[in-house]
């Protein structure tokens, strides 16, 4: 039962992080993220979607690689594709899945992405919030 109820919550955290990541043609507010990261040095992210570098330690230097770059996105959506897996534990919980990004830059240049996302969740004072990120492209779906 344990199990069942940490897998719900989790893939509600995973929706919540999909819909943090579609503004819409709102201007990206990056507190939307608040709640969702652990925002301290122990962070790490490895994004090939990054305009500056693939290794991301700390979030504070997440947040001046991104912060900048999402100003420049008109509008923005991001949908999951597939089913999103969903591996438990006790404090540390994985969540993969693949997505799809549709944006508009503010030049109008529009920009699609497909990507595979492995979110690691931590569980600190009762709350998961996601102290590592994984996003890497091309997707090849092997059958």
């Amino acid at each position: 039962m344990k199990d069942t109820l940490e897998e719900a919550e989790i893939k509600e955290r995973v929706n919540d992080w999909l819909a943090a990541f579609s503004a819409g043609d709102k201007p990206f507010d990056f507190s939307v993220l608040d709640n969702l990261y652990w925002q301290d040095q122990q962070f790490l992210a490895f994004d090939t979607l990054s305009p500056q570098t693939t290794r991301i330690q700390g979030w504070q230097s997440y947040e001046e690689i991104w912060k900048p770059f999402m100003t420049a996105i008109a509008q923005w959506q991001v949908k999951s594709v597939g089913d999103i897996q969903i591996f438990t534990g006790d404090n540390i919980t994985v969540s993969a899945l693949i997505f799809e990004s549709t944006a508009a830059t503010i030049a109008n240049e529009a920009v699609k992405i497909t990507a595979h996302a492995t979110l690691v969740w931590q569980k600190r004072e009762g709350q998961w919030r996601i102290i590592h990120e994984h996003i890497s492209n091309p997707v090849n779906i092997a059958n």
